[in-house]
């Protein structure tokens, strides 16, 4: 966006508001994604390709929300030959149309209610481990205010196009004081080329350390999730607290100075306590897939290549390796053995 918060002029032109440097870095983040997901503003404004502007590697699912189908006959992201297209809308919605998409060899999923949350449970289902919403404000908000999204990748550009009509990052969320904002976790700033690029986690995901825990720790997700509420709720009242402190665990249910949570009646290791375990040498992560990292770096479902992974608890000091297979398979990894994941 611009300085002005703007993401394209009052008539809709956009091309282009960030850098090439930070448009490699989107490029880069759809490598790493299982599924782009754009509305249908987009679509009709834009006409993007979505795609990794790369020759090889892992290909994202493109994915279209619109509840009427008011899209283009002819779009980029008809052209499935670039990579697979998915266009989700109300059940009922235009047929004529849709018969025309799955000619084009574009996948047509109907929905009772298209929400971002019913399209976020139907990636998971689809086994879409990380996706990418990469569209306007007008989806950006309900995607927001659900909860589906975790993380936050903003672009600011040293530019101004002013215009009250100017579209902005995030639509209407139906805040009327500044209490009611946003507040996002763990946040960074990094120059790109002229740009600054920021990157945060919603207070609904918890932040890194609850995100990582319920993604690496399957039988402590109780406590991940106790942690994530509590750091929501910090950050509703303006309140960041440290991992470095038992602030996190004291603000859910009661805590111990072991760094236990009590909630629902049940005692669960708290989040400190699992912080303190992913660095130990001894401490088993798990991680399950069938299929997984490709030359680019794309934790996915769907990239055939193979993988390593560093077990020195069970071969001392030497690296057992993988091949990913159709098949499920589990790998067990120490703390040093390299490991990513992210969830939809």
């Amino acid at each position: 966006m611009t300085l002005d918060g703007k993401i394209a002029t009052a008539a809709g032109h956009s091309a282009w508001v960030s850098s090439p440097a930070s448009r490699a870095v989107v490029f880069k983040a759809r490598a790493g994604s299982d599924a782009v997901v754009v509305g249908g503003n987009t679509v009709r404004r834009d006409n993007p390709r979505l795609t990794t502007r790369r020759d090889s590697g892992h290909l994202p699912v493109r994915v279209v929300m619109s509840r009427t189908l008011d899209l283009p006959e002819d779009a980029a992201l008809w052209d499935t030959q670039a990579a697979p297209t998915i266009v989700m809308t109300q059940r009922g919605a235009r047929q004529s149309f849709q018969q025309h998409l799955r000619q084009r060899g574009v996948e047509v999923v109907e929905f009772d209610f298209l929400t971002p949350e019913n399209v976020a449970d139907y990636c998971y289902e689809r086994g879409f481990l990380q996706v990418f919403w990469e569209c306007g404000g007008t989806l950006a908000a309900p995607a927001i205010a659900s909860g589906v999204i975790h993380k936050v990748l903003a672009f600011v550009a040293p530019k101004i196009i002013g215009g009250a009509r100017a579209p902005t990052p995030v639509g209407e969320l139906g805040n009327v004081e500044m209490t009611q904002a946003v507040n996002l976790l763990d946040t960074s700033w990094q120059q790109v080329g002229p740009d600054l690029m920021m990157t945060g986690y919603l207070p609904s995901s918890g932040g890194l350390l609850a995100l990582e825990s319920a993604l690496s720790y399957p039988g402590n997700k109780a406590a991940a999730a106790a942690g994530a509420a509590a750091v929501a709720g910090a950050a509703g009242a303006g309140v960041y607290p440290s991992t470095s402190s038992s602030a996190v665990a004291g603000n859910v249910g009661s805590s111990s100075s072991s760094g236990t949570v009590t909630a629902g009646g049940s005692s669960q290791p708290g989040l400190q306590q699992l912080l303190q375990q992913r660095n130990r040498a001894n401490g088993v992560r798990v991680i399950t897939f069938y299929k997984a990292w490709d030359e680019w770096g794309a934790l996915s479902n769907f990239s055939p290549h193979p993988i390593c992974v560093l077990d020195r608890a069970a071969a001392g000091d030497s690296s057992s390796s993988s091949d990913s297979s159709s098949s499920s398979n589990t790998a067990a990894a120490t703390s040093s053995g390299a490991s990513s994941s992210s969830n939809s």
